[in-house]
Parts: C-alpha cells; structure tokens; sequence
C-alpha cells in the first residue's frame, strides 16, 4: 500500500489545500462561479488524488503559465498535476530538505499569509531573512520564529558593526576613525552593500505588489512615511 492509499480523504484534501491552493491565493481572487467553497470543495475533490511533490509542482506551473485573477477550471487544474506527474524537484544533499520555492512563489505566500508584517519586514530591515525562511520552508513564520529571523538580523547587524569598526582602526588607526567611510572596495563594505542591496530589492519587489510602485516612488509621494529608508 502507497503513502497516498494510507491517506484519509480529509489529508488529501488537506494536501490540495496546503500544497495547491495556499501559495496560489495571493495570485487569484475569484472563482468560476458565484460561491468560493463549492468550487473548492470540488477542487479537492478532483486533485485529492495527487501527491503533495505533485501538488506543488502544478501550483508553480499554474502560477507561471495562467494569468488573471480567477482560478483556474478544474480540468486546467487536472492537466497540471498529470503534466508534472514524475517530475521530481531538485532537493539538497544529504540534508534531505525540500527545494526552495521560485521568487514568484515565496512573493505569493507572503503577501497572502502575511502581508502586513512583510510590510513591517520591510521598514525593520529583516525582509531577507524571512524572504529566506519561506522560500526554504514553503509556509509563512510563526510568531515565535518571526521573533528569532528578527534576533538573527539583529546579531548581524552587530557583527558587520564590529567588523566595520575594525577595519577602519586597521586603516586609519584608532583616532578619529569612527566618523570616516570605508573604501567601496573593501571586502567588508562590500558585504554591507550586498545586504542592503538585497534588501532593497526585496522591498522594491514587495512595494510594487501591494502599491504598485517602488520604494523610492512611495516614499516621495507621501513625503517617506510609508518607508523609512535608514
């Protein structure tokens, strides 16, 4: 007996929901017909027989190849899983964790199992960490463990601080040193810029889904109290 025969009906339409319909709910707002729950009672009923790896492959697929806003027609939803059916997703070595989730996918689950605290991710500086965490995780944070993505950003922060600080003493010595930049050049200004250009792309990508512009633009609309940019 399959993994998939073990399972009671009430899982596998736990699966359709979970694997299938979560990480397209920030793409589709409305549904063929008038009622939201008949339709998908039904779509649980018709993809219930798929596994999960299958289940999500077609999620990606359907969010990549169908565009608007309603969901997809139970026999497009159908084609999808068949079309994916043995395709197998890339995993880590050894480690056994599930492969990370496309861009578009991680931006979906946010915006629609969190959209205000990704915003808040946003003005407090720890998008990229939580960024990370859906896109190895595939679910959005709990509140505890959105507490320790901001305690590592934080510790971060501190460490690129203190690296900074020692390597301005190596270059100016300890006078007066705290006040003068370093070089663009430099292997730990480098790595400053990086995270903050990492960081700046993922709030452009976040602005331009909830209010169709970038930061910058936002910012100067309302005179930068959307957005702090320190």
């Amino acid at each position: 007996m399959t993994e998939l025969d073990e399972k009671s009906l009430e899982d596998r339409y736990a699966d359709v929901m979970h694997f299938f319909v979560k990480p397209l709910s920030g793409k589709f707002t409305m549904v063929p017909g008038e009622e939201k729950k008949p339709y998908f009672d039904m779509l649980c009923k018709q993809l219930g027989g798929f596994e999960a790896e299958t289940l999500e492959l077609a999620s990606t697929k359907i969010a990549r190849e169908v565009s608007g806003r309603r969901w997809p027609d139970y026999a497009v939803a159908i084609a999808a899983c068949k079309a994916v059916m043995g395709v197998k997703p890339m995993r880590k070595r050894r480690d056994g964790r599930r492969y990370s989730l496309p861009t578009d996918a991680v931006m979906r689950i946010l915006l629609a199992d969190g959209k205000a605290q990704t915003l808040e991710a946003c003005n407090g500086d720890w998008i990229s960490v939580l960024f990370d965490f859906v896109k190895s995780k595939h679910r959005f944070p709990s509140d505890r463990e959105i507490e320790g993505l901001i305690v590592e950003v934080q510790s971060r922060e501190a460490r690129l601080k203190t690296q900074r600080m020692e390597a301005l003493k190596v270059l100016y010595g300890e006078t007066g040193c705290t006040e003068r930049p370093l070089p663009d050049r430099h292997p730990v200004q480098m790595m400053i810029n990086a995270f903050a250009k990492r960081r700046m792309d993922l709030c452009n990508a976040v602005f331009l889904e909830v209010y169709g512009c970038d930061v910058a633009t936002l910012a100067a609309d309302d005179g930068g109290q959307t957005y702090a940019t320190a």
